[in-house]
């Protein structure tokens, strides 16, 4: 992704977290989920400063200029460690820390639905546990 997206990308994220510290704090949320809440905003800060400074460095092509106007991902289940910003902690199965492929993959099909209505497969073969099995 261009250095423009990710840095609009991460600041929307910044104030997603920056929302829910507002909620936070307002609607006397514990002492962990608010704290949980700062160190999710002082690591996205950290990476936009990292982006901001590697700017003039990376001049190779991008995904928006290689023409992509769809997106199927297979082994889709590689990609399901994604940050989810909660006012919740210790939620089993919800990550703390994003994988980096994860926030990849989530920007380009954010791109991908901006642009191009959202021409996006995910596939997975990967079998899982059904509560409606007998």
């Amino acid at each position: 992704m261009s250095m423009e997206y990710r840095e609009s990308f991460l600041k929307k994220e910044l104030a997603k977290i920056e929302k829910g510290l507002i909620e936070a704090r307002t609607s006397h949320g514990s002492y962990l989920s608010i704290k949980d809440l700062e160190i999710q905003k002082k690591r996205v800060k950290a990476k936009i400063e990292k982006l901001l400074n590697a700017k003039e460095k990376d001049t190779s092509l991008c995904f928006e200029e290689l023409g992509f106007d769809a997106l199927i991902v297979d082994e889709a289940h590689n990609y399901k460690n994604g940050l989810v910003f909660t006012k919740m902690n210790n939620v089993a199965g919800v990550q703390s820390t994003p994988a980096q492929k994860s926030e990849d993959i989530l920007m380009k099909t954010q791109w991908l639905n901006e642009n191009h209505s959202g021409n996006i497969i995910f596939a997975t073969g990967t079998p899982y546990a059904s509560p409606y099995q007998h």
